[in-house]
């Protein structure tokens, strides 16, 4: 089983550093559908080398003004062809004001599975970004996050998510964007209330360009204890975060 996993800024090509955001300033406000179209066409040249049965994904864009009104999925989704089997795109928000708003309408996560697969959403109870991906196959579960970057947000998700975990059975796997600028501390309640494990030996996944910290994470709980996933980073910079895979 291999899962990727990938935060994609919207598909704006920053690489995290202060120069780049104030050289490519302008991607916040307008960004072209050429330079959408060539940074997508990296990623999906990713996707086709890696091969992986989940690729699940935070940060594209459904469409808005911001981005040319392109839909960043569909775009994808054309470039990878006939392997996808099932796949899902929905609001991080939720169907809450907030989707409205100029500069988050559009602004989405994603799932596609090239396996088959059943594909559902949940919505925590707090903070904006609250949608939580959960793919099923097989005996396996694989939940997607992308936590906010407020820490007394995260903290209450985490309790949330917990309890989600902890009533999932079979193998389970969680992964996505944690924002946790304090450290992997921050991910204990789901070692110590759900039982997971942190895969992988604390790699750094942001800046892209300058990788310093641990964004981005896979957690997983296995009933054949036994079995120790492999972690690797990425090394593509079309965002500001590196690809992750899990794989076993």
């Amino acid at each position: 089983m291999k899962i990727l996993f990938y935060n994609l800024g919207y598909g704006r090509g920053h690489v995290g550093s202060i120069k780049d955001y104030l050289l490519k300033i302008n991607r916040f406000f307008f960004l072209s559908k050429q330079v959408q179209r060539s940074i997508l066409n990296d990623v999906a040249l990713l996707v086709t080398k890696e091969k992986p049965d989940i690729f699940t994904y935070a940060e594209i864009s459904s469409g808005s003004f911001w981005n040319n009104h392109m839909n960043q999925h569909e775009y994808l989704l054309g470039k990878l062809g006939v392997t996808v089997v099932v796949e899902a795109v929905l609001s991080k928000y939720g169907e809450t004001m907030i989707n409205t708003l100029p500069m988050h309408n559009g602004n989405a996560n994603g799932v596609i599975s090239f396996r088959q697969a059943d594909i559902s959403e949940h919505y925590l109870a707090h903070s904006r970004k609250r949608l939580v991906f959960r793919t099923e196959l097989n005996d396996i579960t694989i939940f997607t996050v992308h936590l906010p970057l407020v820490s007394t947000d995260r903290k209450k998700q985490l309790h949330e998510l917990s309890c989600l975990l902890k009533a999932a059975t079979g193998d389970v796997v969680v992964c996505g964007d944690f924002n946790i600028f304090n450290g992997l501390d921050e991910l204990s309640l789901l070692q110590e209330e759900a039982g997971l494990k942190v895969a992988g030996c604390g790699e750094f996944t942001f800046p892209s360009y300058k990788p310093k910290i641990q964004l981005d994470v896979f957690l997983y709980r296995f009933q054949d204890e036994s079995i120790v996933p492999t972690l690797r980073v990425l090394p593509l910079t079309t965002s500001d975060h590196l690809p992750i895979v899990l794989e076993w």
